[in-house]
């Protein structure tokens, strides 16, 4: 396989149609660990949001069971991304989405003082999967990112919305990331309570960084690591999530750093197994368990 067969096959498909086969071949072989990373700065996007970070805070598993949360957000979403909605695991993942945000809500209310979830709230968690991987993958993927993958991606999250229940998504990828920016600028704000969320979690992108580096230069590198993690927040989301500023220089250094393995992963052999076959074969969940059972 040439390095842009795969970006042939895409352009001859149908992205409104053939969405799924699109973005699973993107998640798992054309942008694996990119679009990790993109659903990974989305995530902690949400941080900033206090009506969204207030739940979390109050549910305490994010701060409590960081990385089995974690996990488990991985596990339904690696689910539906492999087995799309046409299949029952797939629909699995979506419903178990549903149940888990509905146990949430009924854990934090009282008889008197019952939490919802505005469904702005859904809308905007649903973009933070889509926009920031799209400008992860614009900024920094291997190749330009075409417009049958963009609107592959927006469908496949679209129908996501629309199986949870979630109303007045935009329409077009295009209005969407004009209503995705107008809301950051709207309710980004901070709170202790999007720290301590992001303070809980940060270890994992420090550790993510860290790992490139040799076993001896782990120790030393965590607090680089710690300034890349940093370094990759845009201004509005350090000052809603309580970080201190960073260095013009260490946010340079960081974009350099990523455009450059951009660079280098053009010239790697094309990828013909996901990088995370060793998912795919053995569930990151233990044995036994079933996609109804993974919490979050």
């Amino acid at each position: 396989m040439g390095r842009y067969d795969r970006l042939r096959e895409f352009r001859r498909l149908d992205p409104d149609r053939d969405y799924h086969r699109i973005y699973r071949d993107m998640a798992l072989l054309e942008f694996p660990w990119d679009l990790t990373m993109g659903i990974q700065l989305g995530f902690y996007r949400n941080f900033a949001v206090p009506g969204i970070s207030a739940l979390l805070d109050r549910t305490g598993r994010m701060t409590a069971h960081t990385q089995r949360r974690l996990d488990n957000t991985g596990i339904l979403l690696f689910e539906a991304i492999r087995y799309g909605f046409e299949d029952e695991r797939g629909l699995a993942a979506v419903r178990q989405m549903r149940r888990v945000h509905a146990a949430a809500t009924r854990r934090v209310s009282t008889p008197t003082q019952p939490w919802r979830i505005p469904n702005h709230q859904f809308v905007y968690v649903l973009g933070t999967f889509v926009i920031p991987s799209l400008r992860w993958l614009d900024a920094y993927a291997w190749r330009p990112v075409c417009c049958h993958e963009r609107t592959a991606m927006f469908r496949f999250y679209q129908e996501m919305g629309r199986l949870m229940g979630v109303r007045d998504v935009p329409p077009t990828l295009p209005e969407f990331e004009t209503w995705f920016d107008a809301y950051e600028r709207e309710h980004f704000g901070y709170t202790v309570e999007n720290q301590r969320q992001w303070d809980a979690t940060r270890a994992q992108l420090t550790e993510l960084f860290a790992a490139w580096l040799p076993r001896p230069l782990v120790p030393a590198g965590r607090r680089i690591a710690d300034t890349l993690a940093n370094a990759l927040l845009d201004d509005r989301l350090r000052a809603a999530l309580g970080v201190g500023s960073v260095a013009p220089l260490a946010i340079l250094a960081t974009r350099l750093a990523f455009k450059a393995r951009g660079r280098v992963v053009r010239w790697l052999p094309v990828r013909q197994t996901p990088l995370y076959q060793d998912r795919l074969e053995t569930p990151s969940y233990p044995d036994g368990y079933r996609i109804e059972q993974v919490g979050l």
